[in-house]
């Protein structure tokens, strides 16, 4: 027994030993070009770390850096910019198959559109890292086609603070950028396991939402279509969300969105998650008057409930069938007077 209480300690010393030179290692010039090259394979081939990086693996592997850009390859200008990037992953059920992020946090946020639709800001992001949509999906299928492991991805707490979606041009060899779309606070919280395509509940709670008009033509004039036109962008203070996750579909289990203008919410409709086709009834309460244009008509009236349904793929929604709640007609009461 003594013999196996001695082994035991010298395991565990050569343990801490060991992980101690990779501590120090890796928190070496070295290291970080090491990490770097890692960022560079599974987010994105082109991204660049400008700011300090730290690195602890005890009690959890936490990683930390600053300044961190993604060039366009053809002109060579940011379209991906993060001021601020912290991650605290969990050590427990890794060997397992269980990736258990207790915290994320992102800040100073920017993308850059070039074009005028949404499709060319993803194009950007390619089929490369983590940010491709095209490896995403098919490194997920992989690991759910692993035998003998369940792969599971549970996010404590996702945060992202000041984001924003910025339009840039070229005027005149003058470089214009225009905000599309800003948004104070996201955080995220999901669990999902690979089936081999996504299985899971997914929970975002956001501030501070701002959407430009130019951010899309067809959106504004779906808001336009329901009373929601506002000269400036449309401003929404606090959105919740829950959604799971299953054959490819995200379905809404809970949706509110509320601003000045009134309030937004859904408890059923799905999206898409390969086509990004969308189809979200959804009921809109609001605070004042209505104005409703269709047709090129335009109606005012102090009817402030209206369901109508969000549809099309994201990079082009809009509304179909705005409804008007049919209003509750009394019943008329027939007395005896006999």
């Amino acid at each position: 027994m003594r013999l196996l209480i001695r082994a035991c300690a010298w395991f565990l010393v050569l343990l801490a030993l060991i992980l101690a030179f990779l501590l120090v290692v890796l928190n070496t010039p070295l290291g970080h070009g090491f990490l770097k090259q890692a960022l560079k394979h599974w987010v994105h081939p082109h991204v660049a770390v400008n700011g300090p990086i730290d690195l602890s693996i005890l009690p959890t592997l936490a990683l930390s850096a600053d300044d961190l850009v993604v060039l366009d390859p053809k002109d060579k200008q940011p379209w991906l910019s993060i001021g601020q990037f912290r991650l605290d992953l969990g050590w427990q059920g890794l060997l397992s198959g269980q990736v258990r992020v207790k915290a994320s946090h992102l800040s100073d946020v920017t993308l850059w559109r070039t074009g005028r639709q949404w499709q060319s800001l993803l194009m950007q992001m390619g089929d490369q890292g983590l940010l491709g949509v095209g490896t995403y999906r098919q490194r997920w299928q992989q690991l759910g086609a692993l035998e003998g492991v369940r792969w599971e991805l549970q996010v404590e707490a996702f945060l992202i603070e000041q984001f924003n979606v910025v339009q840039r041009s070229r005027i005149d060899s003058v470089v214009v950028e225009q905000p599309l779309l800003s948004l104070d606070r996201l955080l995220l919280s999901t669990r999902l396991q690979a089936d081999p395509v996504p299985v899971g509940e997914v929970t975002l709670q956001a501030e501070g939402l701002k959407v430009a008009p130019e951010a899309s033509e067809s959106f504004h004039a779906a808001l336009e279509q329901v009373g929601l036109a506002v000269d400036g962008a449309w401003v929404v203070e606090r959105f919740q969300s829950r959604w799971q996750l299953s054959d490819g579909f995200a379905r809404a289990d809970s949706l509110m969105a509320a601003g000045a203008w009134g309030n937004l919410t859904a408890s059923a409709g799905s999206v898409d998650l390969r086509t990004g086709q969308t189809n979200l009834p959804l009921r809109l309460k609001l605070k004042g008057d209505l104005s409703l244009q269709t047709q090129g008509v335009q109606i005012r009236t102090r009817q402030s409930d209206l369901s109508f349904v969000l549809s099309g793929p994201l990079n082009n929604l809009g509304i179909e069938s705005p409804i008007a709640p049919p209003k509750t007609v009394p019943i008329p009461v027939l007395i005896n007077r006999n």
